[in-house]
């Protein structure tokens, strides 16, 4: 399935990593989540959308030991990926302690108070997520994001070589 749809790396900082596959288009936050990154991520999912002509699937992971975003990267997740073209957005939170489980919590927390337009869930393991978002793209008519599929592009992305 990789074949029909090359992994295209479009940002890669000491910060994070964005690739795109096909009508998928993953990232990973390693450090600090910027507003300015946030509102690139948008951009990207908007404009992978117009390319496919529907809405495309999201995925985010976010490493054990990033920080929480700040208040202007909160207000430009919710106002940049609230807009995008986006058919369902999972998010993994990496780590098995309490910050981990606190963090998956408060997200879904904040999204049962102020729901995205689209299916949305945090996961703490990638076959959970893998699996839900293959589910969902399913159903958006995104029928090339098995969860086999989805969970190959998440590895790849973490194989990206950090820059030094």
């Amino acid at each position: 399935m990789l074949k029909a749809h090359p992994l295209i790396v479009l940002a890669d900082d000491e910060n994070h990593s964005v690739m795109a596959s096909g009508p998928l288009i993953a990232t990973l936050w390693r450090k600090e989540t910027r507003a300015e990154d946030v509102i690139k991520l948008g951009s990207e999912l908007d404009k992978r959308a117009r390319a496919y002509g529907r809405s495309i699937g999201a995925f985010m992971v976010v490493e054990e030991n990033a920080p929480l975003p700040s208040s202007a990267a909160r207000r430009a997740m919710a106002e940049s990926l609230t807009r995008a073209a986006v058919a369902f957005l999972a998010v993994l939170f990496e780590g098995n302690g309490f910050r981990a489980a606190a963090v998956r919590g408060v997200v879904t927390g904040v999204s049962l108070l102020s729901p995205p337009p689209y299916p949305y869930k945090a996961f703490g393991k990638l076959e959970e997520a893998a699996a839900w978002a293959g589910h969902r793209a399913r159903g958006a008519g995104l029928s090339q994001l098995t969860p086999l599929t989805v969970a190959q592009v998440v590895s790849t992305l973490r194989s990206v070589p950090r820059p030094r």
